[in-house]
């Protein structure tokens, strides 16, 4: 079993995770980064990316996020590919150990382990649907959409396919909460766009959250309670 040391260990490879090591590296504490499961986080599966500074045209998530691993290890960032599982966060140096079976040790630690999609928890969105996120400016500004207030999806229904046609959706059952009254709407598809919940898991019980839960810091700082 192997074990690294790091003045600074950084968990995930997102933007935020690749940024952190970018300016630790910078100011030559000698970053390790951890990359996780989905290196790149989740704009790996993001096509266009329209909101992030210097690109006057959309340019693709996979390729912003090959150029940010590549800066990263460029200023010296040693980057590694394993999953944290463990963290022992009341010993100093703080601890982790990987999937890998190595363990790493850190005088600073920088969680950077972002966020899941949210799900309607119905079990027909498993069968009928797939997440993507899109601006509700642009929604709204539609005008062959129509915006249903003070309801919620109940289930989605549609026909689970049969080899070798795919699983399609023909429409959604809604229960309205201020009256309680159900409708059946007739879609063809159905995109899921009701936030996110934190990746954190990994410090349950170790670090204070909020109640929506993400990690408490202190006011006007990233510090936690640790």
């Amino acid at each position: 079993m192997t074990s690294k040391h790091a003045p600074v260990l950084i968990i995930g490879s997102g933007p935020a995770g690749y940024t952190a090591a970018i300016y630790a590296a910078r100011a030559m504490l000698k970053p390790m980064l951890v990359a996780g499961l989905q290196q790149g986080g989740q704009l790996m599966i993001t096509t266009d990316v329209e909101n992030y500074p210097g690109f006057a045209d959309p340019i693709q998530g996979p390729w912003l996020m090959e150029q940010m691993l590549k800066q990263a290890e460029h200023v010296g960032t040693d980057v590694i590919n394993d999953i944290i599982t463990e963290v022992d966060l009341n010993v100093r140096p703080f601890r982790a150990k990987g999937d890998s079976g190595a363990t790493y040790t850190a005088d600073a630690l920088i969680i950077a382990t972002g966020a899941q999609a949210k799900w309607l928890g119905i079990p027909s969105e498993q069968t009928f649907i797939r997440a993507e996120r899109i601006l509700s400016e642009r929604l709204f500004k539609k005008d062959n959409v129509r915006v249903i207030w003070d309801t919620v999806v109940d289930e989605i229904t549609g026909q689970s396919g049969k080899m070798p046609l795919p699983p399609s959706v023909e429409g959604l059952k809604l229960r309205n909460l201020v009256t309680g009254q159900e409708m059946h709407l007739t879609v063809d598809g159905v995109f899921v766009a009701i936030g996110h919940a934190p990746a954190v898991e990994l410090f349950a019980g170790k670090l204070k959250q909020k109640p929506n839960g993400y990690l408490w810091t202190a006011p006007d700082s990233t510090c936690t309670d640790v």
